[in-house]
């Protein structure tokens, strides 16, 4: 799975055995791992791929309630200049 802005936006869990609690709608199936840029997961990380056409409505919304709507932008669309977000 994919976050779809960094982990530092998920809410802290009230579960002593876990750091965070990963919202459903902050990420998204993709495949290989963030380190190979052949794969959609490296693609994201490298600001390659298009993720509009693959996330929801409530997917996007996430993003810019997490990131602000310049931002979500950035990171929801291909480009090839990103910040590191992990």
């Amino acid at each position: 799975m994919a976050h779809l802005s960094a982990r530092a936006y998920d809410p802290l869990s009230v579960d002593p055995r876990f750091d965070r609690y990963v919202r459903p709608e902050s990420v998204i199936p993709l495949c290989g791992p963030a380190t190979d840029t052949t794969t959609c997961h490296g693609k994201q990380h490298a600001g390659t791929l298009d993720l509009v056409p693959h996330t929801t409505n409530r997917e996007q919304a996430s993003v810019v309630i997490d990131v602000g709507i310049e931002r979500a932008y950035k990171l929801l669309t291909s480009r090839t200049e990103r910040e590191e977000e992990d």
